[in-house]
């Protein structure tokens, strides 16, 4: 009975865990990149549907539900065949090493964010919590007014993105992003890392 509980004690410390870090091989890029030639058609929303949360404390999902993708060395690919796609552009298994290569130092992050007038996320704190520990972003973009605030009956939308050091966290467990506006609002969105592609 010992030996059987060492084996499956021994079994259990070599299972490494699944990581939202796939290693960089040309059939990975080849599936990404298929991926978003497949999807180029749908709306955004729906193409980010797999590496896509919802904030925390929403009470209902909707077109103004605030929410939060992870783009993982996937979606980076999958994303830049589907804008190579819609503008009739060559995909190659290059394109895709080129893309990670500009993010393989980061955790990058895209979210929409819902407020009440224009500048609602100028000066948006971001930080990345894992328990006890808390990794503030390296930086916090906002796209281009015309491309990523759009107002609605409700308010003004907003996207920003996140980068975060990928060396400072563990890709293998949950974490947490937290954003606080300037006047204090706060928005969380939870991420099992190790469970997107």
């Amino acid at each position: 009975m010992r030996i059987f509980l060492l084996v499956i004690f021994f079994m259990a410390m070599s299972v490494k865990p699944v990581s939202a870090i796939l290693p960089v091989t040309p059939e990975n890029i080849a599936a990404a990149q298929e991926y978003g030639r497949q999807k180029s058609l749908l709306a955004l929303p729906e193409f980010f549907h797999s590496w896509m949360v919802y904030e925390e404390t929403a009470a209902r999902l909707n077109d103004t539900t605030e929410w939060a993708c992870l783009y993982t060395p996937f979606l980076l690919v999958a994303s830049d065949a589907r804008d190579k796609t819609l503008k009739r552009q060559f995909v190659g298994i290059s394109d895709g090493k080129v893309v990670l290569e500009q993010y393989n130092r980061y955790l990058v992050f895209g979210v929409r964010l819902f407020g009440s007038g224009f500048g609602f996320a100028d000066g948006v704190e971001a930080a990345l919590k894992q328990g006890e520990k808390k990794v503030s972003a390296l930086a916090v973009y906002s796209v281009t007014q015309n491309d990523g605030v759009l107002t609605t009956n409700d308010g003004v939308s907003v996207k920003l993105y996140i980068y975060i050091a990928k060396d400072a966290i563990d890709v293998t467990k949950p974490a947490v992003l937290e954003l606080v506006t300037k006047t204090g609002r706060e928005s969380k969105f939870f991420f099992n890392l190790s469970m997107f592609k």
